[in-house]
């Protein structure tokens, strides 16, 4: 048995992955990954089955890939499973980027074959270079201790047996089996940042330290010791600052003063917001805010938090936030909530000239359509700011500004 193999089926057995006699689900990208998975795990005699999603995002490429999961699952005896998604329009329905509606879409699939076909787990080919990669940008975004822990080989139906090999050996035992694959030309595209980090960040780092994606992975296991020592800690401590008696529709409620008498207010904080989805930037707000406002509300997704008279309140606002669309036409003045909203359209020969006013936004027009919208911010809006070579995320933006979602 070679390394490659070794190295994966010493991790299957010491994390209890699954066994000889359970049925493997695995995700089929084509790419090398996910081949290199599909072909250790029948090399080393498990039951699997394969399951492709064509998200019909890269025009030819989405149907080459298809093709070849399918003779490749033909040609080594493993049934396939394939579904088409409109991932763009899914996107836009839920308001989320394309990266979240694709693994949404994804994992609800798989999820669905699980249940109906019998399988145990769902395998992914996530490596070690993947948990390190995850790791840098969960840091570079803000995070806690959990985010430095890395992908786990097990969350709950997911397991990921390649974890203690790198992208560079799942080369090697491709190209020892004469395998083909095919590649996602979008990996290398550096406007993503994931790719950014593995095609720039982590080369320099190697300059550093040669083995630092060993090293890196070797911490996140102690990080997630630290997590669960942690996570017991906050359990206990929520149950100090947690009161059951508030209003209905109310999700938790959390007593101020009693957040504050614990030994690490803000990181009990930040442990009990950010799981909702608010932000680092809008938790340090919430933090700030929490002894010297009441009536201060912050959003993230359906979740509404409000600060009130020493408690902060969290409740589902997906009923009564009410979500509208509202359409602009140049000329004539849309009156919302007692406030004036017109669309000019205005020729400047003078960039100089363009109008900096804070209530007013200046777009250039031959970027635009016809049809202007008016809605709230969703997951992934982004903009150009004049001057700035690369986009900003308009909840950034937002938040810098000290407004709330």
């Amino acid at each position: 048995m070679n390394k490659f193999k070794e190295r994966v089926q010493a991790l299957i057995e010491r994390k209890e992955l699954f066994n000889k006699s359970g049925k493997i689900l695995l995700g089929l990208s084509g790419g090398p990954d996910s081949v290199a998975l599909l072909r250790v795990l029948q090399e080393l005699g498990y039951s699997i089955a394969a399951a492709h999603c064509n998200f019909k995002l890269r025009g030819d490429e989405s149907e080459r890939d298809e093709q070849f999961v399918r003779r490749l699952c033909k040609d080594v005896g493993i049934r396939l499973y394939v579904t088409h998604f409109d991932t763009t329009n899914y996107a836009e329905e839920h308001g989320i980027s394309i990266e979240m509606a694709a693994r949404e879409l994804r994992y609800s699939y798989f999820e669905k074959l699980r249940c109906q076909h019998g399988f145990d787990v769902i395998a992914i080919a996530h490596h070690r270079d993947d948990s390190v990669e995850t790791m840098l940008l969960n840091l570079i975004r803000g995070t806690g201790i959990k985010g430095l822990t890395g992908i786990q080989a097990r969350n709950g139906n997911i397991v990921r047996p390649m974890l203690e090999v790198g992208r560079a050996d799942v080369m090697s035992y491709l190209q020892l089996l004469n395998q083909d694959y095919v590649s996602d030309h979008t990996n290398n595209e550096t406007v993503y940042t994931r790719n950014k980090i593995r095609l720039k960040i982590l080369p320099l780092m190697k300059e550093i330290n040669p083995s630092i994606d060993v090293t890196l992975q070797l911490m996140s296991e102690r990080m997630l010791d630290i997590e669960n020592w942690c996570s017991s800690t906050l359990n206990e401590a929520k149950k100090r600052i947690e009161t059951s008696e508030h209003e209905d529709g109310v999700s938790a409620c959390f007593c101020i003063s009693a957040i504050l008498r614990e030994p690490s207010p803000r990181y009990l904080l930040f442990s009990l917001l950010y799981p909702y989805g608010f932000t680092p930037k809008q938790i340090d707000e919430i933090y700030s805010s929490m002894t010297r406002s009441t009536g201060s509300v912050f959003y993230a997704g359906k979740w509404e938090l409000l600060i009130n008279r020493g408690y902060i309140m969290i409740a589902c606002c997906q009923h009564t936030r009410e979500v509208k669309t509202y359409c602009l036409n140049i000329g004539k003045p849309l009156l919302l909530d007692g406030k004036k909203i017109e669309v000019e359209e205005l020729l400047f020969t003078d960039l100089h000239g363009i109008p900096r006013e804070r209530n007013v936004a200046a777009l250039d027009a031959d970027k635009l359509g016809s049809d202007f919208f008016l809605r709230r911010v969703h997951v992934g809006d982004r903009f150009k700011p004049f001057g700035m070579k690369g986009s900003k995320l308009v909840s950034d933006y937002l938040t810098d500004c000290k407004r709330s979602l």
